[in-house]
């Protein structure tokens, strides 16, 4: 017996599907920046820090013992690198190197070419709710931080090594248009 109530159209009694969300479709989170943005951090401003970091390291004597307190806050620094590839990883990791510098250059670039493969257009938007899950952008961007986080630490320790690393970090901030004059400008 096909028997419809007189207040139902024959539109409004089938069931409606459930409009289901896609990913690139939600709004972007506020709280995440942008993947390139990341990546060009990663690679320009990390990387660059690393490098002079891994210069007063290698600057020491490995007899030193300020050696041996660099290189506990380097290894945390290339676990947190690790994490953050491990939280971007797409695929599946190689062996990374046993020694301190290498590691870290090798770490750096994994996590880079991890983050490279992340698709940009749905990064920093919500999941769907459907899926269950979070999104894959607030584990990277709390892994990045914590990168930041342990360079800065890093840092302070090297500072402590060699005080002239802060004009090495910061000398790219100051460009003089006009070059400082040799002679002096007034004679006594």
């Amino acid at each position: 017996m096909n028997s419809m109530p007189a207040t139902e159209t024959a539109a409004s009694a089938a069931p409606t599907p459930l409009a289901l969300e896609t990913s690139a479709g939600n709004e972007r989170m506020r709280h995440i920046p942008a993947l390139e943005w990341m990546i060009a951090k990663l690679e320009g401003d990390v990387r660059r820090r690393l490098d002079m970091i891994l210069d007063v390291y290698h600057a020491l004597h490995f007899d030193d013992p300020r050696h041996a307190d660099l290189e506990g806050p380097l290894r945390s620094l290339c676990r947190c690198i690790d994490k953050l590839a491990e939280a971007a990883r797409h695929g599946r990791p190689n062996h990374p190197p046993n020694e301190i510098g290498a590691h870290l250059h090798w770490s750096l670039e994994h996590a880079a070419a991890n983050m490279r493969t992340i698709d940009s257009e749905t990064f920093g938007r919500r999941a769907p709710f459907h899926y269950f899950d979070r999104s894959r952008s607030e584990p990277v961007y709390g892994a990045l931080l914590a990168v930041l986080s342990s360079i800065e630490r890093t840092i302070a320790v090297a500072r402590a090594i060699d005080p002239t690393i802060d004009e090495r970090l910061y000398a790219h901030l100051v460009t003089l248009q006009v070059p400082m004059r040799v002679d002096p400008i007034a004679v006594r």
